[in-house]
């Protein structure tokens, strides 16, 4: 099955204010699970990733920051092991939490919602990702205001998910809202430009369908302000197109696509 391209949040040690022997119990634990997670051996980062969950839950407590932060962990890693649906359990968990948690201490959750969206695609809750995609992005916005650069992920993924849905009249529209976001937060020489055309190029561009194609070129143009001598449509005098680059995510997640050149 296609999978949405998404940048996977790195696990993070759990900051610790505790009795000295949960303290470095907890330091180590997170140190096996990192250490696991980035070997690849998600058997025992699970294993290390539900002992943090339960001891950080027994010295603070059920609702709190550190909790929801074990409890996205483990979610990530189950997803790693493709355990969807307890992926899924977790994940929701630490987004119930972030959410009852003033503005000034949940600058996470727009990330924990759109972490949970991609569990759900991969479990096969679409219509419960597409909503958690769409709260992600206002979540974002809301959070850090709109244009900044901490929605342009939330958006560009909410864009791939429409475009792997074949919504690709939605999937187009974010699309182009993430061309905006990174011409505003990044500047147009970023690479985030890059990233949105190689997801696009992967995930859309169906044949017959040379209208919306067009549409999509002239508004692209206006926000980036191609000159289309220099780039977009390809001119007759061209002698030599170099082969297209095949984005490096795509091929690790065997995603398919025609690549405009």
């Amino acid at each position: 099955m296609k999978v949405v391209l998404i940048s996977i949040i790195l696990l993070t040690s759990v900051c610790i204010y505790a009795q000295t022997d949960d303290k470095e119990t907890l330091k180590n634990l997170n140190q096996s699970v990192v250490s696991s997670y980035k070997k690849g051996d998600f058997s025992d980062a699970k294993k290390f990733a539900q002992q943090v969950l339960d001891l950080t839950v027994k010295v603070f407590g059920n609702e709190s920051f550190e909790a929801a932060a074990a409890h996205s962990n483990l979610g990530i890693i189950l997803r790693e092991s493709k355990d969807y649906k307890e992926s899924v359990v977790n994940l929701k968990r630490a987004v119930e939490i972030y959410q009852k948690m003033p503005a000034s201490k949940n600058q996470r959750l727009s990330d924990a919602i759109e972490t949970l969206a991609f569990s759900q695609t991969l479990s096969g809750e679409k219509q419960e990702a597409e909503v958690n995609y769409l709260l992600a992005v206002e979540t974002a916005e809301k959070q850090f205001g709109k244009g900044s650069k901490e929605s342009f992920s939330p958006i560009l993924n909410t864009a791939n998910f429409f475009a792997q849905s074949k919504n690709f009249e939605r999937a187009d529209e974010f699309y182009l809202k993430s061309y905006e976001v990174a011409a505003k937060a990044y500047g147009k020489q970023g690479k985030e430009f890059e990233e949105i055309e190689n997801s696009r190029a992967c995930l859309t561009t169906p044949p017959g369908n040379v209208n919306n194609q067009k549409q999509f070129a002239e508004e692209r143009k206006k926000i980036i302000g191609e000159n289309p001598e220099q780039g977009g449509i390809i001119n007759a005098k061209t002698k030599y197109l170099p082969p297209p680059k095949y984005p490096s995510e795509a091929r690790k997640q065997r995603l398919g696509g025609r690549v405009p050149m």
